[in-house]
């Protein structure tokens, strides 16, 4: 497993926000042993549920999710340098997939790209993170 690992984060170093998306993305649970794994072209977003995590994502055009035992802080940790980035303590968001960043009086929010998914929110504390992942994305696009 270790290498699984090793090879995600080389492959996501290595290459640019349009060639992550080809990339098969490993999930694994809270001992380390992989349970599911989703194209980074169809993984949406994952939302934190105490101490699992659902993965929202696409399934032959459909929603779909699959729920996982960890920690959004790891799974925050595994995804460092791909195009999944924090965005709120319940949520990381696949950038490729917002379609809008919206400033509303009640804070920031992310509009998706998948119609009947949700608008995610956007907290102060990774407000800057999320601004910078985007910039970086633009530029990268």
């Amino acid at each position: 497993m270790e290498g699984k690992k090793l090879e995600l984060a080389e492959i996501a170093e290595g290459q640019s926000p349009a060639d992550n998306t080809r990339l098969l993305v490993p999930f694994n649970d809270e001992k380390g042993v992989m349970r599911f794994s989703v194209k980074m072209e169809n993984l949406v977003y994952i939302e934190a549920a105490d101490n699992y995590v659902n993965i929202h994502y696409l399934n032959q055009g459909k929603m779909a999710r699959f729920l996982l035992r960890n920690s959004l802080k790891n799974l925050e940790d595994e995804l460092k340098g791909t195009d999944v980035v924090r965005c709120h303590r319940k949520f990381m968001v696949n950038c490729d997939k917002v379609r809008v960043i919206r400033r509303e009086k009640d804070g920031v929010s992310l509009e998706m790209d998948i119609p009947e998914t949700m608008n995610i929110p956007v907290t102060k504390t990774y407000m800057e993170s999320i601004m910078q992942a985007f910039t970086g994305f633009s530029r990268n696009a």
